[in-house]
């Protein structure tokens, strides 16, 4: 009897689970399609049932997956603006709407991320991958110093010594030989030499490996290409780095050498935390030092012990090796295939280069650099055709609820854009896919005619997370570029538009599975510096304009104060006028330096402000920690507010 009952009992479980679990997931059907929040928003029906849908175009999809942001531009194509594009997540293709999805964090609205893609690269615990508003503000702030632009005008010398050493080797191993020369492999070298380098003191010296093929960049490579599997399949990796390297080398040879360099940064993080003389972090003489690393500045910021653990630290510099090798590369590979397949901008960025580079052996100062308008137009439609990364980053408005248009988006659901829609949007600009430096000369405006179409180029993101090594990532492409045109006489060598183009969504954007890259070969030539010009005159070797302003840390009695201040910013920004001002982020001021540097960027702001001032204020915006006279203080963000200078007293 009691075998009947349970012989009869399994046999009902056995029919029971299979019947629940239908019914489970025709349930989860019939919420998503018609009681989820979401319901109500346009798309493929399959995309809002499950999320199986991204997966077969991130992993399968014309054999090699990467197609999703290319199904997502033909949901638009069908559906509008606004589509649901997974049972969680929203995409919307409107360039003027990006400031709102992509805007600053603060108490009251805290912009989280995806906690789903906190895997995708492995490193759960970087800056980059961290989901929660608050956590995310503490480890930047704990960072942030590290990249302001004033930090990297001092690093500038070691840069130029990483730079000159490439220069070299292209001169003496492949100029006149008709050696060919893969620019992708040399400047994924170069980016991460130079990360190293300034980060944490023990360059990896990629660039002297033969042919510039380091074995750590493949690496990253590597990395790239199994990024959707991480991040759809994270429980599957974590399973086979458990495996023993023989079954590991066997089964995922691309993982094998991932694995190798996580235990390698990590041996080196711990070597050099080992060796710091922590007595000495955070004091006034040690920042710029010989020792000053990214480890001192966390060590010294107010992250608790918990955040400044062996692991975590090790994630964060993994990260800063691995993340911006592509952005970097991707931007210079584009620059330099345009310039040298299109006779025209060669030649015009080669006569700009010339004239404010009278000598090439000395490499100009980044900021002046900046100053040269056709190389920025040649960087910046560089950036814009080469994405930065073509992977929406949606963001999360825990509280709020978002309007666009007719449609209310409940809080706490996920919207994304991506730069892929962003930049190759015609209205913003036209014919989007041909590479035209000229769009971005004489202070161009957005279709709003309000906007600098600065505004409209998200290749770094923006808002609160926007990158935090931007600028060193501008600073190695401007450098880069002057000195390989100004040097080097270069040649395409069996390479076309689909060696750059973007074929395959890697969260980077990669040409096509089988592109051997940007290739060249290098004419022999001798350079000669030009006949001497006048410096007085010359508008490119004139100074940018600045003004000094003085103004209130209130807002006044009236609307018209504040909407004078916007008034002026856009009067500096039409004029190309740098301003100095009190350093503050309230009232006036801080509304004038914050609109300045919303249309042209950070550099044209610097606050000066006394310490005192600066330690009684208190901040509603975004800070960042920095060290003055051996203790820790807390910043305007340079992102948000341009750089700030903190001086002892009124009289400094």
């Amino acid at each position: 009897m009691v075998l009947t009952l349970t012989t009869s009992g399994l046999a009902t479980v056995l029919v029971a689970a299979p019947t629940l679990t239908v019914l489970y997931f025709l349930s989860l059907v019939v919420y998503r399609l018609y009681l989820s929040p979401l319901a109500k928003f346009p798309g493929p029906k399959l995309a809002a049932v499950t999320s199986w849908y991204q997966k077969y175009f991130d992993l399968i999809a014309k054999q090699h997956g990467g197609q999703f942001p290319l199904e997502i531009k033909r949901m638009h194509e069908k559906y509008g603006p606004i589509v649901r594009i997974a049972p969680d997540e929203l995409h919307i293709d409107d360039p003027e709407y990006w400031q709102e999805v992509y805007c600053n964090n603060s108490a009251a609205r805290p912009i989280d991320k995806q906690a789903k893609l906190q895997d995708r690269f492995g490193l759960p615990d970087a800056i980059f991958s961290t989901p929660g508003a608050e956590l995310h503000r503490s480890r930047r702030q704990a960072m942030a110093g590290f990249f302001s632009r004033q930090r990297l005008r001092e690093t500038q010398g070691r840069v130029n010594t990483l730079v000159d050493r490439v220069s070299h080797r292209v001169s003496k191993e492949y100029a006149g030989c008709n050696r060919v020369l893969d620019i992708g492999d040399m400047f994924s070298s170069l980016a991460v030499d130079i990360v190293t380098e300034l980060c944490f003191r023990r360059c990896t010296n990629c660039t002297e490996a033969p042919e510039f093929k380091a074995p750590l960049v493949n690496t990253v490579i590597n990395n790239i290409w199994l990024s959707h599997w991480n991040a759809h399949f994270r429980f599957i990796i974590a399973w086979i780095e458990l495996l023993p390297d023989i079954f590991i080398i066997t089964l995922a040879p691309l993982i094998k050498p991932i694995l190798d360099l996580k235990a390698s940064i990590a041996q080196q993080v711990g070597e050099i935390l080992s060796g710091m003389d922590k007595s000495s972090i955070g004091t006034k003489d040690f920042r710029g030092s010989d020792h000053d690393t990214i480890f001192d500045e966390m060590l010294a910021s107010k992250l608790p012990p918990s955040e400044l653990s062996s692991d975590r630290l090790t994630q964060e510099a993994i990260a800063l090796t691995t993340a911006g090798v592509e952005t970097v590369k991707a931007t210079i590979t584009f620059a330099i295939f345009h310039t040298l397949n299109n006779p025209s901008i060669g030649a015009r960025l080669k006569a700009e280069l010339t004239e404010a580079i009278p000598d090439p052996t000395i490499i100009p100062p980044w900021v002046d650099l900046e100053k040269l308008p056709y190389l920025t137009a040649v960087i910046n439609e560089s950036l814009r055709l080469s994405y930065g990364t073509t992977q929406r980053s949606p963001r999360i408005n825990r509280l709020h609820a978002m309007e666009y248009g007719k449609w209310v988006i409940p809080a706490g659901t996920a919207v994304g854009m991506d730069s892929y829609h962003m930049h190759t949007n015609a209205d913003v600009f036209p014919d989007p896919f041909v590479f035209r430096p000229e769009r971005w000369l004489d202070n161009p405006k957005g279709p709003n005619g309000r906007q600098p179409l600065t505004n409209y180029l998200t290749s770094f993101g923006a808002g609160s997370r926007i990158c935090v090594a931007m600028h060193l990532a501008y600073m190695e492409v401007f450098v880069g570029l002057a000195v390989i045109f100004r040097r080097h006489d270069l040649h395409l060598f069996e390479t076309d538009l689909s060696d750059v183009e973007f074929a395959l969504d890697m969260v980077a954007p990669m040409p096509r599975r089988d592109s051997r890259g940007v290739r060249v070969t290098h004419s022999h030539r001798r350079l000669e510096p030009p006949p001497p010009k006048n410096q007085a005159t010359d508008p490119t070797t004139m100074a940018k304009p600045t003004v000094c302003v003085f103004c209130g840390a209130s807002p006044g009695k009236s609307p018209a104060h504040l909407a004078a201040a916007r008034d002026l910013a856009r009067y500096f920004h039409e004029h190309g006028i740098s301003l100095v001002y009190g350093g503050g982020t309230t009232g006036l001021m801080g509304e004038l330096a914050r609109t300045l540097v919303s249309l042209s960027g950070p550099s044209a702001v610097e606050g000066i402000i006394p310490a005192p001032l600066m330690e009684q204020e208190q901040r509603a915006a975004e800070t960042v920690m920095a060290v003055y006279e051996g203790r820790e203080i807390a910043v305007p963000d340079e992102a948000i507010y341009g750089a700030t200078t903190v001086v002892a007293d009124m009289h400094s």
